[in-house]
C-alpha cells in the first residue's frame, strides 16, 4: 500500500524511521479510569522489543493463566517502546507480585484493580513520541509544512504493519476465499480478515482522496461521529453537515466490509461500488465469511502537535491521535521514512 495517493502535497525531506525502539514511543490513554476493585489486576505496562501478544505470552507463563484470561485495548507494535494496558484475572485475597515480571523489556509503571476484564478498543487515544534520524531535506521546508498541516486532517489510512510482511496477509485472504488454503487458527483468519477490509479501505479512500473530496461530504456519503463509532447516512449536503466536518465533530467514513445492508448511496455509493468491482474476491469472501459491514472515518485530525531539531538533522515529533488511527499514516505525508540498513 506504499502506493496512495497524498493528501496535501507529499513528503518534503526523507528521514530513517526506528533506527532504534526509543525512536517509536507510544502511550496508551483509556477511555475509563480503572476503579482500584475487582478480579482483575490491571498492570500500565512498559515493553521495550515486544509486541503485544509477547506480553500476553509472558504474563500468562509467569501467573499461570490462560492467554484468554489476559485483556489489553489495543495492539501495540514491538520496535518501539510503548506504555499499555493489561488485565490478569486473579483473585482478590490473593498477594500479586508484580516484580515477577519485571527484566529489561518490561516494567510495570502503575497497578491497579478493576471488575471487568480490559477489551480490545476501550482506548481513549495515544499520544507519540518519535524520532525520525538522518533527515535530507530542507528545516525550514519541513516546518512550513508541518505548519500548513497543523490544523488539516489527514487521510485516514490503514499502513503497512496491517498488512503483514510485504502485504502477505491480502496474499493469504485471497487464498482462504478461494478456498486453496483451511486456515483452523482464529487468530490467523482474523488477521487475514483484517487485511482484506483494511485493503478494501484504503483503495476507496484513495479514490476519495484522488477526486479531492475524502475529507468532504458528497451525496449519499455516511457520516461517522469523531468522538465514537456512530454513523448516519446524508441523502445531499447541507451547510450543517459541511460545518460540522469542518469543525470536526463528524466526517465521511467509507465501509469496512461485510454483510449486511450498505448506508452509502448515489455518488458515494458509485464510488464504493467501482472499487469493490475489481476485488470482488475480497469483498464476496468477507461476506461468505460472515463479516459484519462496519464504517471507518475517513479523516484523523492530529492533536497536541509539537516538534523540534535535535543535532540539526534529527527530528522529534510528538502528537496525539485518537484510537483507530496509524501514526505512520500521518508521517507519509511529512517524510518519507525508510528503516535503517543493518550491516
Amino acid at each position: 500500500m506504499t502506493d496512495l495517493p497524498y493528501a496535501w502535497g507529499g513528503p518534503v525531506a526523507t528521514g530513517v524511521l526506528r533506527s532504534y525502539p526509543e525512536d517509536f514511543q507510544v502511550t496508551e490513554q483509556l477511555a475509563f479510569e480503572p476503579s482500584g476493585q475487582g478480579e482483575h489486576v490491571y498492570l500500565f505496562i512498559e515493553k521495550r522489543c515486544l509486541n503485544t501478544q509477547d506480553v500476553v505470552k509472558q504474563l500468562a507463563k509467569i501467573y499461570n493463566v490462560k492467554p484468554r484470561d489476559i485483556g489489553y485495548a489495543g495492539l501495540k507494535d514491538r520496535n518501539a517502546v510503548t506504555r499499555q494496558w493489561f488485565s490478569i484475572i486473579y483473585p482478590i485475597k490473593q498477594l500479586f507480585n508484580g516484580a515477577a515480571i519485571e527484566n529489561e523489556a518490561l516494567s510495570i509503571l502503575k497497578q491497579t484493580r478493576h471488575d471487568k476484564k480490559l477489551k480490545i478498543g476501550t482506548l481513549k487515544g495515544n499520544e507519540f513520541r518519535i524520532r525520525i534520524r538522518q533527515i535530507d531535506g530542507n528545516s525550514v521546508d519541513i516546518d512550513q509544512h508541518l505548519n500548513h498541516l497543523k490544523n488539516k486532517p489527514i487521510p485516514n489510512y490503514y499502513t503497512e504493519q496491517r498488512f503483514g510482511n510485504q502485504g502477505g496477509n491480502i496474499n493469504k485472504a485471497l487464498a482462504l476465499f478461494n478456498k486453496e488454503i483451511k486456515v483452523k487458527q482464529r487468530q490467523l483468519k482474523g488477521l487475514y480478515y483484517s487485511a482484506a477490509r483494511s485493503y478494501l479501505f484504503n483503495l476507496i479512500l484513495a479514490e476519495r482522496v484522488n477526486a479531492g473530496n475524502w475529507h468532504q461530504a458528497i451525496p449519499g456519503d455516511v457520516m461517522q461521529f469523531c468522538d465514537g463509532q456512530s454513523f448516519f447516512a446524508i441523502d445531499k449536503v447541507t451547510e450543517d453537515i459541511r460545518q460540522r466536518i469542518d469543525g470536526g465533530f463528524i466526517s465521511p467514513a467509507g465501509p469496512l466490509w461485510g454483510q449486511g445492508r450498505s448506508y452509502s448511496s448515489k455518488e458515494a455509493l458509485a464510488i464504493e461500488s467501482k472499487v469493490l468491482a475489481d476485488w470482488q474476491v475480497l469483498s464476496q469472501g468477507l461476506i461468505d465469511h460472515k463479516l459484519n459491514l462496519n464504517y471507518r472515518h475517513f479523516c484523523m485530525f492530529v492533536k497536541q502537535l509539537a516538534w523540534n531539531w535535535f543535532d540539526d538533522n534529527d527530528l522529534i515529533i510528538n502528537f496525539y491521535l485518537k484510537r483507530g488511527s496509524y501514526a505512520t499514516a500521518y508521517l507519509r505525508e511529512i517524510i518519507n521514512t525508510r528503516t535503517p540498513i543493518i550491516s
